[in-house]
C-alpha cells in the first residue's frame, strides 16, 4: 500500500542586534564553521540574521539550541577579549 508522503520544511530566522557591524560580523565568523551545513548567517548593519531549516520541529529546536550555544560562547570570548571579564553588556538591548 502506498501512502502520500508529505515533505515538511520548518524555517526559523534568528535576529540579534549588536552595538555595531563589526561585532555582528565577528560573531557571524565565529559561528559559520560550526553551523555551515545547518544555517546561513548574514549581517545587515548591526544585525546578525541567522536562517535555519529542518524537516521536523525537534530537529529545528536542536539546531537552534546549538546555534544559541555557539553565539553565547562567541559573545563571551569577545567580551573577555575586549573587557577582561564577562560583566559588561554586549548587545544594543542593554545599552
Amino acid at each position: 500500500m502506498l501512502t502520500n508522503a508529505v515533505s515538511v520544511s520548518i524555517e526559523c530566522t534568528i535576529e540579534i542586534q549588536y552595538q555595531n557591524q563589526t561585532k555582528a560580523e565577528t560573531i557571524k565568523r565565529a559561528i559559520e564553521l560550526e553551523n555551515e551545513n545547518y544555517a546561513t548567517a548574514n549581517v545587515e548593519g548591526h544585525r546578525l540574521l541567522i536562517r535555519t531549516r529542518a524537516a521536523s520541529i525537534p530537529s529545528l529546536l536542536h539546531t537552534i539550541e546549538d546555534l544559541l550555544v555557539c553565539i553565547k560562547a562567541a559573545e563571551d570570548a569577545m567580551r573577555i577579549s575586549e573587557n577582561g571579564s564577562l560583566n559588561d553588556t554586549f548587545s544594543d538591548e542593554n545599552g
